[in-house]
Protein backbone atom coordinates (compact mmCIF):
# COMPACT_ATOMS: atom_id res chain seq x y z
CA UNK A 1 0.00 0.00 0.00
CA UNK A 2 1.37 3.20 -0.79
CA UNK A 3 1.34 6.48 1.59
CA UNK A 4 1.30 9.87 0.97
CA UNK A 5 2.64 12.90 3.35
CA UNK A 6 -0.19 15.04 3.83
CA UNK A 7 0.46 18.42 4.91
CA UNK A 8 -2.36 19.64 7.59
CA UNK A 9 -1.51 23.34 6.46
CA UNK A 10 1.74 24.02 4.55
CA UNK A 11 1.55 27.82 6.17
CA UNK A 12 1.29 26.18 9.99
CA UNK A 13 4.40 25.42 12.08
CA UNK A 14 4.48 21.53 12.96
CA UNK A 15 6.41 19.93 15.26
CA UNK A 16 8.66 16.77 14.22
CA UNK A 17 6.56 13.91 12.29
CA UNK A 18 7.41 10.48 11.37
CA UNK A 19 5.54 7.78 10.11
CA UNK A 20 2.86 6.69 12.03
CA UNK A 21 2.96 9.63 14.37
CA UNK A 22 0.40 12.36 15.02
CA UNK A 23 1.58 15.85 14.21
CA UNK A 24 1.14 18.75 16.65
CA UNK A 25 -0.20 22.06 15.62
CA UNK A 26 -0.61 24.87 17.31
CA UNK A 27 -1.32 22.28 20.50
CA UNK A 28 -3.82 20.24 18.89
CA UNK A 29 -3.48 17.29 16.96
CA UNK A 30 -3.24 16.90 13.54
CA UNK A 31 -4.00 14.29 10.78
CA UNK A 32 -1.40 11.32 11.12
CA UNK A 33 1.68 13.02 8.83
CA UNK A 34 1.65 9.17 6.81
CA UNK A 35 -1.55 7.50 5.86
CA UNK A 36 -2.29 5.45 3.09
CA UNK A 37 -3.21 7.11 -0.30
CA UNK A 38 -7.63 7.38 -0.43
CA UNK A 39 -9.72 6.31 -3.36
CA UNK A 40 -10.60 9.06 -5.63
CA UNK A 41 -13.89 7.90 -5.25
CA UNK A 42 -14.46 8.78 -1.89
CA UNK A 43 -12.07 11.58 -1.41
CA UNK A 44 -14.48 12.99 -4.88
CA UNK A 45 -17.38 12.42 -2.79
CA UNK A 46 -15.84 13.75 0.41
CA UNK A 47 -14.81 17.57 -1.11
CA UNK A 48 -18.33 17.22 -2.66
CA UNK A 49 -19.93 17.10 0.84
CA UNK A 50 -17.79 19.49 2.14
CA UNK A 51 -18.47 21.70 -0.47
CA UNK A 52 -22.04 21.76 0.26
CA UNK A 53 -21.45 21.85 4.21
CA UNK A 54 -19.35 25.19 3.69
CA UNK A 55 -22.04 26.78 1.24
CA UNK A 56 -24.66 26.05 3.84
CA UNK A 57 -22.32 27.55 6.73
CA UNK A 58 -22.01 30.66 3.81
CA UNK A 59 -25.70 30.84 3.73
CA UNK A 60 -26.19 30.72 7.61
CA UNK A 61 -23.46 33.61 7.96
CA UNK A 62 -25.07 35.61 5.57
CA UNK A 63 -28.69 34.93 7.54
CA UNK A 64 -26.89 35.68 10.72
CA UNK A 65 -25.41 39.06 9.24
CA UNK A 66 -28.75 40.10 8.02
CA UNK A 67 -30.94 39.17 11.01
CA UNK A 68 -28.41 40.63 13.19
CA UNK A 69 -29.54 44.19 11.95
CA UNK A 70 -32.45 44.09 13.01
CA UNK A 71 -31.99 43.21 16.65
CA UNK A 72 -29.37 44.36 19.15
CA UNK A 73 -30.19 48.13 18.78
CA UNK A 74 -30.39 47.95 14.68
CA UNK A 75 -26.16 47.06 15.10
CA UNK A 76 -25.57 46.10 11.86
CA UNK A 77 -22.70 43.01 11.68
CA UNK A 78 -20.14 45.54 10.50
CA UNK A 79 -20.80 47.80 13.56
CA UNK A 80 -20.78 45.41 15.67
CA UNK A 81 -17.33 43.99 14.06
CA UNK A 82 -16.23 47.84 15.03
CA UNK A 83 -16.92 48.01 18.22
CA UNK A 84 -15.10 44.48 19.24
CA UNK A 85 -11.81 46.54 17.35
CA UNK A 86 -12.43 48.52 20.48
CA UNK A 87 -13.33 46.57 22.89
CA UNK A 88 -9.46 45.24 23.12
CA UNK A 89 -8.15 48.82 23.21
CA UNK A 90 -7.74 52.07 24.23
CA UNK A 91 -8.89 54.95 22.63
CA UNK A 92 -8.04 55.03 18.85
CA UNK A 93 -7.70 57.32 16.26
CA UNK A 94 -9.54 56.62 12.50
CA UNK A 95 -6.95 55.59 10.79
CA UNK A 96 -5.42 53.16 13.09
CA UNK A 97 -9.40 51.70 14.47
CA UNK A 98 -9.83 51.41 10.07
CA UNK A 99 -6.48 49.48 9.57
CA UNK A 100 -7.54 47.26 12.28
CA UNK A 101 -11.24 46.44 11.24
CA UNK A 102 -10.24 46.24 7.56
CA UNK A 103 -11.97 49.61 6.83
CA UNK A 104 -11.73 52.46 5.03
CA UNK A 105 -11.34 55.63 7.40
CA UNK A 106 -14.38 57.08 5.49
CA UNK A 107 -16.31 54.14 6.09
CA UNK A 108 -15.54 53.96 9.56
CA UNK A 109 -16.24 57.36 10.29
CA UNK A 110 -19.57 56.85 8.34
CA UNK A 111 -20.35 53.64 10.81
CA UNK A 112 -19.25 55.55 14.08
CA UNK A 113 -21.29 58.37 13.61
CA UNK A 114 -24.49 56.28 14.85
CA UNK A 115 -22.54 54.04 17.23
CA UNK A 116 -22.09 57.64 18.91
CA UNK A 117 -25.81 58.94 19.23
CA UNK A 118 -26.56 55.13 20.23
CA UNK A 119 -24.55 55.98 23.09
CA UNK A 120 -21.96 52.80 22.44
CA UNK A 121 -19.02 54.98 21.22
CA UNK A 122 -17.34 58.53 22.48
CA UNK A 123 -14.85 60.34 20.27
CA UNK A 124 -13.35 63.38 21.77
CA UNK A 125 -9.88 65.15 19.80
CA UNK A 126 -6.63 63.98 20.61
CA UNK A 127 -4.20 65.73 23.47
CA UNK A 128 -1.04 65.18 21.91
CA UNK A 129 -2.57 65.69 18.40
CA UNK A 130 -5.52 68.30 18.42
CA UNK A 131 -6.20 66.71 14.26
CA UNK A 132 -7.04 63.30 14.82
CA UNK A 133 -10.23 62.80 16.99
CA UNK A 134 -10.29 59.84 19.24
CA UNK A 135 -12.61 56.90 19.73
CA UNK A 136 -13.38 54.87 22.28
CA UNK A 137 -16.19 52.38 23.85
CA UNK A 138 -18.44 53.71 26.33
CA UNK A 139 -19.38 51.09 29.24
CA UNK A 140 -22.65 50.77 27.63
CA UNK A 141 -20.48 49.80 24.20
CA UNK A 142 -18.83 47.56 26.58
CA UNK A 143 -21.70 45.69 28.12
CA UNK A 144 -22.80 45.29 24.48
CA UNK A 145 -20.06 43.80 23.15
CA UNK A 146 -19.80 41.66 26.18
CA UNK A 147 -23.35 40.42 25.96
CA UNK A 148 -23.29 39.52 22.55
CA UNK A 149 -19.56 37.48 23.02
CA UNK A 150 -21.17 35.74 25.29
CA UNK A 151 -24.12 34.78 22.94
CA UNK A 152 -22.03 33.99 20.16
CA UNK A 153 -19.82 31.99 22.28
CA UNK A 154 -22.55 29.96 23.74
CA UNK A 155 -23.97 28.89 20.52
CA UNK A 156 -21.09 27.81 18.71
CA UNK A 157 -19.39 26.18 21.72
CA UNK A 158 -22.82 24.02 21.98
CA UNK A 159 -22.56 23.42 18.35
CA UNK A 160 -18.94 22.11 18.35
CA UNK A 161 -19.78 19.94 21.85
CA UNK A 162 -20.14 16.71 20.28
CA UNK A 163 -16.55 16.80 18.03
CA UNK A 164 -13.36 15.22 19.83
CA UNK A 165 -10.43 17.60 20.15
CA UNK A 166 -8.77 15.60 17.10
CA UNK A 167 -11.98 16.72 14.91
CA UNK A 168 -12.38 19.87 16.15
CA UNK A 169 -8.32 20.13 14.75
CA UNK A 170 -8.59 18.83 11.67
CA UNK A 171 -12.16 20.89 11.49
CA UNK A 172 -9.87 23.99 11.90
CA UNK A 173 -7.15 23.06 9.55
CA UNK A 174 -9.45 22.92 7.02
CA UNK A 175 -10.90 25.56 6.97
CA UNK A 176 -7.90 27.38 7.45
CA UNK A 177 -6.33 26.02 4.27
CA UNK A 178 -9.77 26.78 2.52
CA UNK A 179 -9.37 30.48 3.90
CA UNK A 180 -5.33 30.92 2.74
CA UNK A 181 -6.70 29.82 -0.99
CA UNK A 182 -9.29 32.20 -0.99
CA UNK A 183 -7.55 34.95 0.34
CA UNK A 184 -4.01 34.39 -2.19
CA UNK A 185 -6.56 32.36 -4.66
CA UNK A 186 -2.88 32.27 -6.79
CA UNK A 187 -0.95 31.22 -4.61
CA UNK A 188 -0.05 27.06 -4.81
CA UNK A 189 -0.66 26.40 -0.41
Amino acid sequence: MTTENVSVNAAMDTSAETDGEVAVVAGLAAAPAAVPAADPATTADGQIELQRAFKRLMIAIRRVRGRETHQHEGLSFAQLELLVVLSGRCAMAGRELAAAANLTPGTVTQMLDPLEAAGLVARRRSETDKRKQMTALTERGRELVSHRYEQMDSRFRNAVAGFTPDELGTAAAVLRQIADSMENPHSDL
